[in-house]
């Protein structure tokens, strides 16, 4: 540093202490320069970010984790804004609308609703938004790539900001095709035995 006349920065300089181990700092080390414009003297100004540090990591931890679920959940993971776009989407949307991700976000989430189900979808978002409720499940269909509706339950829950205010919702829908076909199913038989009785 002297011999440069340079300051140095040092991101992250690690040291140890008698009391408390070993601890992380930030330095910066700048040449003092005399009358002659010569550098005489070394200033060390050294900054603890242990702590800051450790809590860096735990939340790329922590958001790497969060990632992993979002994008290996089998159900679909939506990210709504306040005013109800689509901000994220989980990858299991393509497996169940057979679109890729991409083509949703930005898109407002009750355009692929069913027009007889987006009444009651945005009356549940409302709501949340609205701070009546933390969480709402609510059934409703969505358009598949190929044109049909499927049939989902989704389970919502208020997004909030660092704030503390609300940020939006985020949608966990689950494809009960299935579920409905067997009901549907049953309805069926229970008519016909019913029928076949009179």
């Amino acid at each position: 540093v002297l011999a440069r006349g340079e300051t140095l920065d040092i991101p992250t300089e690690p040291i140890q202490t008698r009391l408390h181990g070993e601890r992380l700092l930030h330095t910066k080390k700048v040449p003092i320069f005399d009358d002659a414009g010569l550098p005489a003297a070394l200033l060390g100004i050294s900054e603890d970010i242990t702590e800051q540090t450790f809590m860096q990591a735990e939340l790329r931890e922590r958001q790497e984790t969060l990632n992993s679920v979002f994008e290996s959940s089998p159900d679909a993971i939506v990210i709504l804004s306040p005013e109800l776009t689509i901000d994220d989407i989980s990858t299991a949307i393509e497996r169940l609308l057979a679109i890729h991700k991409d083509e949703r976000k930005g898109t407002h989430k009750l355009d692929g609703v069913h027009p007889d189900d987006r009444a009651a979808v945005e009356a549940t978002l409302r709501r949340l938004m609205a701070g009546d409720t933390d969480t709402a499940n609510v059934s409703y269909r969505v358009r598949h790539a190929d044109g049909q509706w499927v049939p989902v339950e989704a389970r919502a829950r208020v997004r909030n900001g660092a704030d503390g205010r609300t940020a939006g919702v985020v949608l966990v829908e689950r494809d009960v095709s299935e579920a409905v076909a067997i009901s549907e199913a049953l309805q069926v038989a229970k008519a016909e035995a019913e029928s076949a009785n009179q």
